[in-house]
């Protein structure tokens, strides 16, 4: 059962009284009930050394590749990404992207003639990432220089990770261009998924110190300077297939630390592309209608540095 912190407020928006949500026996969070915020109880002596233990499991520690997905999934969320995209992109547009990850967004960008650099902490990441040809840099995204270099920042799906992530919120604007833009994807604490069966959605991992919902992110960005551009939710066909992962790893007694990617590696390396297509296209016009109703499981917010006056 939940039960009240009163001890404690929500750094976001002050709100006492948080209330703690047991996901699982290892995990828990102080759930905001005005922002929405949700933050992660760490398992170290610190955010900082929690943030690195899961960047070790998930990225240093293992000889298989952590992205690897059935390409139908890939192919939908590149496909959602680049049309965000192309509304702020041109040819020679200079972009930085924090946590390129598997490189998918980086070759996009790259084939569309952008002068793209990526900065990934991962020592792994970083060596696979320049292996391909992607210009990339292995360093900490607070510890890059504050100039206003870049047209464009990206950051999907790190944000929730980091220790600080009004840190990143105020590095970005420091390092964009006046007018740019900063493009943040990030779980959606106020999702349906979540909402609905808050101990299996998948926004709830060892790796994410952090959930937002749009209000505690759109706040967070306003404190640091940013002016909201767009925003929006967007749901992607594996995100309930995600519940249902986590609901056959629990039934099996699954480390969900080691277990985390297993099945959507099973499915990149055997048939199911059909099937997920299939999938896809029956659920389009629901998963349409839960994003339009800011239900969707992702949150996608576009920032606006102020031009100099």
């Amino acid at each position: 059962m939940n039960a009240p912190t009163m001890h404690e407020t929500c750094p976001i928006c002050g709100h006492g009284g948080l209330v703690v949500l047991e996901v699982a026996s290892h995990l828990r969070y102080d759930v905001c009930g005005k922002c929405g915020v949700c933050i992660k109880h760490v398992e170290s002596a610190s955010a900082q050394e929690d943030f690195a233990s899961s960047q070790n499991a998930y990225y240093e520690e293992t000889i298989e590749d952590p992205f690897a997905e059935p390409s139908a999934i890939m192919r939908e969320r590149l496909a959602h990404r680049a049309r965000v995209l192309q509304r702020y992109i041109k040819p020679g547009s200079s972009v930085l992207e924090i946590g390129p990850g598997g490189g998918q967004v980086a070759d996009w960008l790259l084939r569309n003639n952008c002068d793209y650099l990526g900065c990934e902490i991962s020592k792994e990441l970083t060596k696979r990432l320049k292996a391909r040809g992607i210009p990339v840099v292995n360093n900490d995204f607070e510890m890059l220089p504050s100039v206003d270099a870049f047209d464009l920042v990206l950051s999907f799906h790190t944000i929730e990770h980091v220790p600080e992530p009004q840190s990143q919120l105020t590095k970005a604007f420091s390092i964009v261009k006046p007018g740019g833009f900063f493009i943040i994807a990030t779980p959606n604490a106020r999702s349906w998924e979540q909402r609905l069966f808050s101990k299996l959605s998948a926004n709830f991992d060892v790796g994410h110190l952090h959930v937002f919902s749009p209000r505690s992110l759109v706040m967070m960005a306003e404190a640091a300077g940013w002016q909201v551009h767009a925003s929006s939710t967007s749901e992607y066909t594996s995100d309930w297939l995600r519940i249902l992962s986590k609901v056959l790893r629990r039934f099996r007694n699954e480390d969900e630390v080691a277990s985390a990617g297993k099945y959507s590696r099973m499915a990149a390396s055997g048939g199911a592309d059909r099937a997920i297509s299939l999938i896809s296209a029956v659920t389009a016009p629901l998963r349409l209608v839960q994003a339009s109703l800011g239900g969707g499981n992702e949150i996608v917010l576009v920032l606006q540095r102020p031009n100099a006056r």
